[in-house]
């Protein structure tokens, strides 16, 4: 959608480009209105309207929203989101359930666009990534990109090889992270075509409950039992 977004706003708003463009194509552009898949989930259908549709929580997932570079900038072009801290992906992730965790990287580049031109460089941005998403406590990187996830999720065993270390990180399209929540079988969500295995990842579902809230449930549990016996 960024590309597209912003050969729409040069055509609207450059008229000798435009006219030179019409002139050739034999054709007159009236415009169209370009929207990102993200920006239609959040703004026009809204999270308490798709969070509806969810079956089951995703509790046990513990996520960072991953934007990128081009998703919400520049500004002028992509108004859906605030382009220096976007919080429309961490809300809807949080929506099904899962953690969504602090992540300063959700912006940045990943390197995608210098894959063929300055691998080692590339590389060195998206472990940059991988480093503080695993400090943050987080067990996959959801994404709205698929350049990214072609980066993140298709390069990460040659990037672990490059840099000599483990990454071993799920990378999920958030349609994908939607439809599990929706009760959308794997298969059907193709989460087997993804190149890091998600099956660790799918099995932390519903395994998030942390002692405490174990014990305060047990608590409240014995409470209950001894008010009934009192009475």
């Amino acid at each position: 959608s960024h590309n597209l977004s912003r050969a729409d706003t040069a055509m609207k708003n450059d008229e000798a480009f435009r006219t030179k463009l019409e002139r050739a194509l034999g054709e007159k552009y009236n415009g169209v209105k370009i929207k990102h898949l993200l920006d239609v989930m959040v703004n026009d259908i809204g999270t308490d309207a798709i969070s509806k549709k969810f079956t089951k929580s995703l509790k046990g997932i513990k996520a960072v929203a991953y934007y990128g570079c081009l998703l919400v900038r520049p500004s002028e072009v992509s108004k859906f989101d605030n382009p220096e801290n976007p919080m429309s992906l961490d809300n809807l992730i949080k929506s099904t359930g899962a953690d969504c965790l602090p992540f300063m990287q959700k912006t940045k580049c990943c390197g995608g666009n210098l894959l063929m031109s300055k691998q080692d460089y590339a590389f060195l941005l998206t472990k940059k990534l991988f480093d503080e998403a695993k400090a943050s406590g987080a067990n996959c990187v959801v994404v709205a990109c698929p350049m990214c996830h072609m980066l993140l999720d298709g390069q990460q065993t040659t990037i672990e090889k490059a840099h000599n270390t483990v990454i071993d990180m799920p990378v999920l399209y958030f349609t994908q992270l939607i439809g599990l929540a929706m009760g959308i079988s794997e298969k059907e969500l193709e989460l087997d075509k993804n190149m890091v295995p998600t099956s660790k990842l799918i099995g932390s579902i519903g395994k998030g409950e942390t002692k405490a809230e174990v014990k305060g449930a047990t608590t409240e549990g014995a409470k209950t039992e001894e008010a009934e016996a009192a009475e």
